[in-house]
């Protein structure tokens, strides 16, 4: 089992991934990474179970809570603040690797309100989401009811 927070700490909601981590590791095995791409695929080779904490854009209502299992994941839009798309990590992951990547794979994202200001800070709308999603993760990640875990949407 393993926590991979993505996003930048410096740009307001892009640095939900590390909080969350910061928060979880005292608890759980968790890992930071900037970014999705070779060192995301390296980490999490091996393990059964993995939790992706990200702040994601889909339209939703800034502040809202959303997963997103390993189907949709890999038919998330392409764009993303990081130099490799998620989804495009996972799916690579899975072409190269297919026997050691994980089982069990689940994107835990908050709408974020905004990435692109310099400021350590979370927006209020995801600082308040934030209790939320390190409950759902640990759930998950401790062998919790998967089956709610199957979409966020």
């Amino acid at each position: 089992m393993l926590v991979v927070g993505l996003g930048n700490p410096y740009f307001s909601d892009d640095g939900l991934g590390y909080r969350a981590v910061r928060e979880l590791c005292r608890e759980l095995p968790a890992i930071h990474l900037l970014s999705p791409g070779t060192d995301f695929l390296r980490v999490i080779l091996g393990k059964r179970r993995v939790a992706v904490i990200d702040a994601v854009k889909t339209g939703e209502k800034p502040g809202t809570f959303l997963t997103f299992n390993l189907k949709e994941i890999k038919s998330y839009p392409k764009s993303s603040t990081h130099t490799l798309s998620i989804s495009d990590s996972i799916s690579l992951g899975y072409i190269l690797y297919p026997e050691e990547m994980p089982e069990e794979l689940l994107l835990f994202g908050v709408e974020a309100k905004d990435l692109t200001t310099f400021k350590r800070e979370l927006s209020p709308e995801v600082e308040k989401a934030l209790p939320k999603l390190l409950r759902e993760v640990k759930n998950f990640i401790k062998g919790g009811e998967d089956e709610s875990f199957s979409s966020g949407r």
